[in-house]
């Protein structure tokens, strides 16, 4: 995201935040540290794949 501006506003912009990392899984918007972020993601995921 760094090095491309474009990609960077497109983010801020779906996403709603000026922060990063940003992690977006499908619908789900997680920010804040890694570690904050992976019980989240985990759970995101697990969902995604429970639904399939």
């Amino acid at each position: 995201m760094r090095g491309d501006p474009a990609a960077l506003a497109e983010m801020q912009r779906r996403a709603d935040v000026r922060i990063a990392p940003v992690t977006v899984i499908g619908e789900q918007v997680f920010n804040g540290p890694f570690d904050e972020q992976r019980p989240r993601i985990l759970a995101a995921l697990q969902a995604g794949t429970s639904s399939s």
